[in-house]
């Protein structure tokens, strides 16, 4: 009968050896890594390494301090940024926004009000203000930016900054002439108008503005030059293409059995004449027809005279109609009509 040796090689058993220094050795180093680590809020306290207790406790005296913090800071800017109302004006605002009449409140009134009394409670910093609320600021600081401002410094209503409301009237950057983004916001408002929603009035005025040249600082270029929206139209028609503009030539939609009210484009003039207003026309008429499917049936401004005479350009059109008011296109069936209150169409 063989019997089997023990195993007497000096080589394996060193390396046995060493692996076990190895093993203790990482053992020993993940002890001392938890104990290093804080121990967890609910650890029981008779389980757990006072060294850990220590490091927990220290985390949280830091976290509690920060937090202490924070209430500090918001409790100062709730002290700076507070309105204080008397106890009997805070009483006569509440009788009058709640003793009204419902039947004679107005969907927006109602809103309105809502939003204002919303709005008094909450702090002025981080305020989202509904869509509607925005265009209704928007519409009172376009009419009269003074009085606007009047009304928002004056507290009686809250109402946006004038920094605030610049952010939302530059959502498209304009430009002079036909803008694509202005043509694609008018397209998908009128997407699902049907038949004869689709006539339109195409008007267009002339305004004085301010003569000066402003730096656009995101575009680095000058504006405030004469601007017919197209370099080679500029170079046509225009006598000097380096000259200070003194008007704004504005083109407005208008629909006929829709309340659609558009500006469709805008222009930098030093007195528009009929030439410079043939070619600009007749493209807005091309992109409301060929891109927004819109149909133009009329156009109308003030008798002004270069307008009078933009008019008789097209008498021809109309096999010479002795009329002195509308004239008619027989190609595009576009009426030419001239009168003090063209905007009341």
């Amino acid at each position: 009968m063989q019997h089997r040796r023990g195993d007497t090689n000096p080589r394996r058993g060193d390396m046995n050896q060493s692996e076990y220094l190895i093993s203790t050795s990482s053992c020993r180093k993940a002890k001392e890594r938890r104990q290093s680590r804080p121990a967890h809020v609910n650890a029981p306290i008779s389980k757990t390494d006072p060294e850990r207790i220590k490091l927990t406790l220290q985390g949280q005296r830091l976290r509690c301090a920060e937090l202490e913090r924070q209430l500090n800071e918001m409790r100062v800017e709730l002290e700076k940024t507070n309105i204080e109302v008397d106890h009997e004006l805070s009483n006569d605002f509440s009788k009058i926004l709640n003793s009204a009449n419902d039947a004679e409140i107005t969907p927006f009134m109602k809103l309105f009000w809502e939003q204002q009394k919303k709005l008094f409670s909450s702090s002025s910093k981080g305020v989202r203000y509904h869509p509607m609320i925005i265009r209704f600021c928007l519409s009172l600081a376009a009419k009269s930016p003074s009085c606007y401002e009047e009304l928002r410094t004056s507290k009686v209503l809250i109402l946006l900054s004038q920094r605030r409301l610049k952010d939302y009237r530059n959502a498209i950057r304009p430009q002079r002439g036909f803008n694509d983004k202005v043509i694609e916001q008018l397209k998908s408002l009128t997407n699902s108008y049907f038949d004869v929603q689709r006539y339109v009035v195409l008007l267009f005025d002339e305004m004085k503005v301010q003569s000066n040249l402003v730096l656009d600082k995101d575009t680095g270029e000058l504006i405030g030059f004469t601007d017919l929206g197209d370099l080679y139209l500029n170079f046509a028609v225009l006598d000097k293409t380096d000259e200070i503009a003194t008007h704004a030539l504005a083109f407005i939609v208008r629909g006929v059995s829709t309340q659609l009210k558009f500006c469709l484009a805008h222009f930098s003039t030093n007195g528009v004449t009929a030439s410079q207003l043939m070619p600009i026309f007749w493209e807005a008429v091309f992109i409301l027809e060929t891109f927004c499917n819109l149909w133009v049936i009329c156009t109308t401004s003030d008798g002004a005279s270069p307008n009078r005479r933009f008019y008789r350009l097209h008498k021809s059109m109309d096999g010479d109609a002795d009329t002195d008011v509308c004239y008619r296109t027989m190609l595009y069936l576009v009426r030419f009509i001239h009168e003090s209150h063209h905007f009341l169409l």
